[in-house]
């Protein structure tokens, strides 16, 4: 009954001259801030190009690794405690790594 109501609410709130205005709006907010994810992956990436940068840039360029790549927080932790499914080792905790380009 609930979902309903706000289905209908939303249906209500995208119909007529104000749905339009609140589409361009959300459109040009989405668009914004794709442009901006994709800015910051160039940025994270250039490390790889072996563009040097000062020690206080890349330190904080390490800090928005994980927003670049998409990772804003720990699935492992939401599918255990969700499902109860544990995620099996990777070569990384063992301390081992690959060298595939």
């Amino acid at each position: 009954m609930m979902i309903e109501s706000v289905g209908n609410v939303i249906k209500q709130a995208f119909k007529g001259p104000q749905g339009l205005v609140l589409n361009v709006f959300l459109a040009f907010a989405l668009q914004s801030m794709w442009k901006m994810l994709g800015t910051i992956q160039y940025i994270v990436h250039l490390p790889l190009l072996k563009v040097g940068f000062p020690s206080n840039t890349s330190f904080a360029f390490s800090f928005i690794v994980d927003l670049a790549n998409l990772k804003l927080f720990n699935v492992d932790i939401i599918i255990e405690s969700l499902f109860g499914i544990k995620q099996k080792a990777t070569q990384e905790s063992y301390g081992y790594s690959n060298n595939i380009l």
